[in-house]
């Protein structure tokens, strides 16, 4: 179920195992979304949000490689394409280095190399190289933060000649979009009309 005006729209999916998820995108850039789980009585769906802390991050190998490097899959074990990490000196604060990301990313809609930040995205495989990050810098997963306000960080001085592969329990589709936020529905109740829906109190 789809609601589109300009470049701007939302989308409701009600899926046959009782989940749900809802997308609000603008421009191919700023994209907000809810999850979760619905049941319903009649014309009336009632949907139950996860919480951000439900959302997780985490490292499912570790092994040596003569191909250093990072692998992110996701909810499905599909490989992620344009997950954005960011690599950045270990003597910066990390206020420092997400407030600078944040604002380059209001004012271009998309991160890019700063004078203290190098963004690192993953290819259509789920991959995204480390040669050229020293032992000086760690990798902070940027899309993670974005949507949880988590920082989820790899210790540049295991990077060298090491070879990680994650897991986030989110859908790939999702990480199209450079903005990302998790965000609060407007009303956790829905009316049902035909091929389109409304939020209820």
């Amino acid at each position: 179920m789809n609601k589109e005006y300009g470049y701007c729209g939302s989308s409701l999916k009600l899926y046959n195992n009782n989940s749900y998820f809802f997308e609000e995108f603008c421009d191919g850039v700023k994209f907000s979304f809810s999850m979760g789980t619905w049941k319903r009585r009649n014309d009336k769906v009632k949907l139950k949000p996860i919480s951000q802390n439900s959302i997780t991050l985490e490292i499912i190998k570790s092994d040596k490689s003569e191909k250093p490097g990072i692998k992110i899959l996701d909810i499905n074990n599909e490989p992620i394409y344009q997950f954005d990490f960011v690599a950045y000196l270990r003597e910066i604060p990390m206020k420092e280095v997400v407030q600078d990301l944040d604002e380059y990313l209001e004012y271009s809609e998309e991160i890019k190399m700063t004078e203290i930040s190098q963004p690192l995205r993953t290819y259509t495989d789920g991959k995204t190289g480390t040669y050229n990050i020293s032992e000086n810098h760690n990798i902070l997963a940027y899309d993670y933060y974005l949507i949880t306000g988590e920082y989820f960080v790899i210790d540049g001085r295991y990077l060298s000649g090491n070879y990680f592969e994650l897991k986030i329990n989110l859908p790939k589709e999702i990480f199209q979009y450079q903005n990302l936020d998790y965000f609060e529905l407007p009303s956790k109740k829905i009316k049902l009309e035909s091929e389109n829906y409304s939020f209820i109190k």
